[in-house]
């Protein structure tokens, strides 16, 4: 009985001491539970009040850069005005200086007409002293003819004067070779030296004067070397107003010393002929 009771009783204190233990247990659990509960909410809270904070922080940058967008998108939008008024006015400028390019290009155009206007006359005034030139070529060619068709029979009477000359010169005497000789040099002079005295001279050989001044000249009675030769400075400026030219080509090509180099050729070619 007693072992049975004894039995029973640390039974019992087992079970009371087991509950007790159970209780803490469950009591020290639910203490601990509340606890990392509190520790846990306070945790939510932080984050939540840091998540908050956060939040706002979002919050004002994207209002500051909306601002900024709308700021940007303004700016553009003003941009975009601005060009095109500036595209308005470029254009009639463009336009301005395109109608005064094309006006330029006009003057431009009457003026190489004007100047190929020009360029035909004076061609068709060359054509024109071309043929005049030929025709004057073709007649100083027919008198070039004719006056060796003259100057022949001459040079063959002198060749006879001269075997005269030289029979006589080996069967006369001197004085009378003197005046034989006097006699035929002066009918030689007579009979050759007066056509060449009418004869005019190659104006031409002037280094300036062609044959439309050479007509001109013969016009004004000039015809010979020696005229030229024979005039001052002011006698040439005289002349050249009366054939129409301007004084400084006959200075600048000085026909005055021209003439008289000629002269001096032509009385060398006489003497030496003589």
């Amino acid at each position: 009985m007693t072992p049975l009771i004894i039995a029973l009783v640390s039974f019992a204190a087992a079970l009371v001491t087991g509950l007790l233990l159970s209780k803490a247990f469950f009591t020290a659990q639910s203490l601990k539970d509340s606890v990392s509960r509190d520790i846990h909410h306070e945790s939510l809270s932080k984050q939540r009040k840091r998540y908050r904070k956060q939040l706002l922080t979002l919050h004002h940058k994207a209002q500051k850069k909306i601002t900024v967008m709308r700021k940007k998108i303004a700016d553009r939008d003003r941009k975009i005005d601005a060009l095109e008024s500036a595209s308005g006015s470029t254009n009639s400028t463009k336009e301005f200086y395109d109608a005064k390019h094309v006006e330029s290009l006009h003057v431009e155009i009457a003026v190489l007409r004007e100047n190929l206007e020009t360029r035909d006359e004076r061609i068709a005034a060359l054509d024109i002293e071309i043929r005049e030139n030929h025709i004057k070529a073709l007649e100083l060619q027919n008198n070039l003819n004719a006056w060796k068709v003259r100057i022949s029979p001459l040079t063959k009477k002198l060749h006879e004067q001269r075997e005269l000359i030289d029979r006589i010169q080996t069967s006369a005497e001197p004085h009378e070779i003197n005046e034989l000789d006097d006699t035929v040099a002066l009918n030689q002079a007579n009979k050759i030296d007066s056509p060449v005295e009418d004869r005019p001279d190659d104006l031409k050989k002037i280094r300036g004067i062609g044959p439309v001044l050479e007509r001109r000249l013969n016009t004004t009675g000039v015809s010979r070397f020696e005229q030229i030769a024979e005039m001052s400075t002011q006698d040439l400026m005289d002349l050249a107003a009366r054939i129409s030219i301007s004084p400084a080509v006959a200075q600048r090509d000085n026909w005055i010393q021209q003439a008289r180099s000629l002269q001096n050729l032509v009385d060398s070619s006489v003497q030496s002929s003589a």
